[in-house]
């Protein structure tokens, strides 16, 4: 039991060098930074999944199941106000592909307002809210191109955007109460406040940049049409 505590101790700790071992190879690398930092995951996840296989006491995936557990026992024993139902872990890949969406989920979009019974929770539904509308009008501008990345920034925005999920994956999958939801995701703020920053600086250049270039464009038609 204590080697197992001190293995679910050290994942978290192995995974944060793993994306900072992505984050410094990316920083010398001429390959692309995503073909640098989704192979090293996918071989993370592969790892994480088939652990059992090299040691029972190396099962990872049993050992996130159990702190899942034990937090949804706890929270029922303490009759938490802001208790909400996860979705119970099985140790199988289907398992863990159902449980690690709904745990990101859960923290982007927890506490639901109609679920609050605190008014302390009250600036945590605000925030979420406007992530919500951040995240779908940095998903429109993808979507019509309106921002470009700049190549050396590339992959610290790589390094944030893995930052998040993995921290809210970790996070949501074994947390079932809104109040311990709030504290924990914290550490990924930062992270999504410097991808809005990024992105939404990069449309104000890229609004001034076409400002910019909307009249010699014009006076370009003028000439060919003339």
């Amino acid at each position: 039991e204590l080697f197992r505590a001190l293995v679910a101790k050290v994942l978290p700790d192995g995974l944060w060098r793993l994306i900072l071992s992505c984050y410094i190879i990316s920083r010398f690398s001429k390959l692309k930074k995503w073909k640098i930092y989704v192979p090293v995951l996918l071989l993370f996840s592969v790892v994480v999944l088939f652990s059992k296989q090299f040691s029972p006491n190396l099962n990872f995936v049993e050992i996130i199941e159990t702190k899942q557990e034990n937090f949804i026992r706890f929270a029922e024993h303490q009759d938490a106000g802001s208790r909400f139902p996860l979705t119970n872990m099985d140790q199988s890949i289907g398992g863990l592909l159902k449980v690690v969406p709904e745990g990101v989920v859960n923290c982007f979009i927890r506490p639901l307002p109609w679920e609050s019974k605190n008014i302390i929770e009250l600036p945590a539904i605000l925030e979420n809210i406007l992530v919500f509308i951040g995240l779908l009008l940095l998903l429109k501008l993808v979507i019509e191109m309106k921002v470009v990345i700049v190549e050396e920034h590339k992959n610290f925005i790589w390094f944030s955007i893995v930052s998040v999920f993995i921290l809210y994956a970790m996070i949501g999958v074994v947390t079932p109460v809104s109040g311990s939801l709030i504290r924990y995701k914290v550490t990924a703020l930062p992270f999504l406040v410097i991808i809005f920053i990024y992105f939404f600086q990069n449309l104000k250049l890229f609004l001034n940049l076409d400002a910019k270039l909307s009249p010699y464009v014009l006076s370009k038609d003028r000439l060919l049409h003339s």
